[in-house]
């Protein structure tokens, strides 16, 4: 993701709240300072790296830390970032059927509880009723 598609550098509209904010992370954030820019945590979800690479000057346009990536360093890294979703996927879907076996587990428990209670008021009952 090219970060010089979602500057404003060179939009005259450029909102004034942003005024100030000149440095801009791979993600699009902008922030006052490089440092700032190049610690964004939101890069860890709106980039295929899963972390800032680069932070552009959007006043010049120009790259003032990092690197930007090439097309196909973003390419491998859509790739990387694919497998790694799929991996998620798939343990996402272990995960809800081991959450779905214990949540059955602890229904059945619950009834069998309940079942269990029932018996015993009932044999209470049948107790009063023949000493009484």
């Amino acid at each position: 993701m090219p970060a010089i598609d979602k500057t404003n550098w060179n939009n005259p509209a450029h909102p004034d709240f942003l005024a100030g904010f000149y440095f801009e992370c791979a993600c699009g954030e902008q922030y006052r300072e490089v440092q700032a820019a190049a610690r964004c945590r939101k890069c860890r979800t709106y980039t295929y790296f899963g972390y800032c690479t680069h932070v552009t000057d959007t006043r010049t346009g120009e790259v003032v830390w990092g690197e930007e990536p090439t097309e196909e360093q973003e390419e491998q890294a859509r790739v990387a970032h694919e497998q790694r979703m799929e991996q998620e996927r798939e343990w996402l879907k272990e995960e809800e059927a081991r959450w779905e076996a214990e949540r059955q587990q602890y229904f059945l428990q619950k009834e069998l509880e309940a079942a269990e209670l029932a018996e015993d008021q009932m044999w209470d009952i049948q107790e009063r009723l023949t000493v009484g």
